[in-house]
């Protein structure tokens, strides 16, 4: 025996399809033009305050550690400037999390190196810097992209190490040991101001 559907059931059916068929696809909602956003509000003078204050101890604390180090170590002072900028004043930023920072600043420090040897194997009389900058660069660029360590100011630690690394490899050192002192002063200062999201968002 076969069992069929009612004749109301069969009809129901019948007025959804027509009805589904009929109705017209409402369009997708207008995607807004980034050009007409209104720009973001100033951030609380307390806020601006505190994020110069946290970026002076930060790179106080830096600037420190390079001059016991020595003067040839203080050059990559110059990428910590902008790495302190996302630290303290983005701290929830994926390019400013423990990873990205000292991961991305030894990366690049160490292709840096490498591309400065390389080059002075090559020609050690003289030394092709218009080669060895964009080489240093991209390299680094693309190590950061496959380890999942990009840090944007990293890149100029590479031109860095290429450019005057006359401490060579050791000067993995005082980078290493920079970027992790900018890292624990922004999970120290960072986590002190109240209602601000928590520094480090994730640590992998």
């Amino acid at each position: 025996m076969i069992c069929r559907p009612p004749l109301r059931l069969l009809r129901t059916v019948g007025l959804c399809r027509s009805l589904c068929a009929s109705a017209p696809l409402s369009p997708p909602p207008p995607t807004p033009d980034p050009a007409s956003l209104p720009n973001p509000p100033s951030p609380p003078l307390s806020t601006v305050a505190m994020t110069g204050a946290f970026s002076a101890i930060g790179l106080g604390s830096v600037c420190m550690l390079q001059h016991l180090l020595g003067s040839d170590s203080a050059m990559v002072l110059g990428s910590f400037g902008a790495t302190a900028c996302l630290i303290f004043a983005a701290p929830s930023a994926p390019f400013s999390q423990p990873r990205n920072v000292i991961g991305g600043h030894l990366i690049a420090a160490t292709v840096g190196c490498t591309v400065r040897y390389a080059a002075l194997l090559a020609a050690p009389e003289g030394f092709p810097t218009l080669a060895t900058l964009p080489i240093a660069a991209a390299t680094a660029i693309m190590l950061m992209q496959v380890t999942r360590t990009m840090h944007p100011p990293a890149g100029g630690t590479s031109l860095i190490a290429a450019t005057h690394g006359a401490l060579g490899y050791e000067l993995l050192v005082p980078t290493g040991i920079g970027s992790t002192l900018l890292v624990a002063s922004g999970c120290a200062l960072n986590n002190m101001r109240q209602g601000a999201p928590a520094y480090p968002t994730r640590w992998t």
